[in-house]
């Protein structure tokens, strides 16, 4: 699940708590508007990616640093997926 890396809101701490995985997401990622399919900007806050593996014991998660402009999101589902 991709959100803003916000660690002053209480859903931060139970999705950091809850989940198996943690992507902190280095620089700010630009959205595209949907219908537009321009950049939309304005977004001010870092982004996290928080990963759950179904049943696996959310006790020990990797915390993983990663570049924004070496992101690749089908590669981080993949890995999510093999568990």
């Amino acid at each position: 699940m991709l959100l803003p890396a916000d660690t002053s809101t209480q859903w931060f701490r139970l999705a950091w708590d809850s989940c198996n995985d943690v992507r902190l997401i280095t620089g700010r990622l630009s959205f595209i508007h949907n219908s537009s399919g321009k950049p939309v900007s304005g977004n001010n806050k870092g982004s996290v990616i928080f990963i759950w593996r179904g049943n696996a014991p959310c006790s020990v998660k990797s915390i993983i640093m990663q570049d924004r402009d070496s992101l690749d999101v089908g590669q981080i589902c993949a890995r999510s997926l093999d568990g």
